[in-house]
């Protein structure tokens, strides 16, 4: 849900931008402008900070990111490579008016495609249960030797 925040704030956007929702009168197109626009900012900083509240969250206590041993190294790597990518960020806003919103929509649809690669929890159950049942034998097999 966060991500169809994300995607249509930063549509409506590239809409305004682009003058293609317009207006006939300039001074009602100039209120438009200065009303919609920040509102829609509004609208995708806090879908980013629930977003990255939400995954902060899925990353501790979800089985299907991070394995329970290595979670705090996991999610520090990650904290670590999105402060090196956050160099760019400056790059990125300062090219041409659509670009900017057009690299967040693509880095949202691109985080809702990895989304659905996961795991669900019934599949995680099953391989949990069939990795305690090879231990278990191999724990057999070492005793027996």
């Amino acid at each position: 849900m966060v991500e169809v925040v994300m995607i249509t704030s930063c549509v409506f956007i590239i809409m305004v931008q682009q003058k293609l929702l317009k207006f006939e009168d300039s001074e009602t197109e100039l209120y438009f402008v200065n009303i919609s626009i920040p509102l829609a900012l509004i609208f995708l900083s806090c879908a980013c900070q629930v977003g990255f509240t939400g995954v902060t969250q899925c990353a501790y206590q979800d089985e299907r990111i991070f394995p329970f041993k290595k979670k705090a190294t996991a999610v520090n790597a990650i904290v670590l490579v999105s402060k090196f990518f956050s160099i760019g960020v400056s790059f990125v806003n300062e090219m041409a008016e659509p670009i900017p919103i057009a690299v967040i929509i693509i880095l949202s649809v691109l985080a809702m495609i990895i989304s659905l690669a996961f795991p669900y929890q019934d599949d995680l159950d099953k391989m949990t249960a069939d990795l305690k049942e090879a231990q278990h034998r191999y724990k057999k097999e070492l005793l027996a030797e």
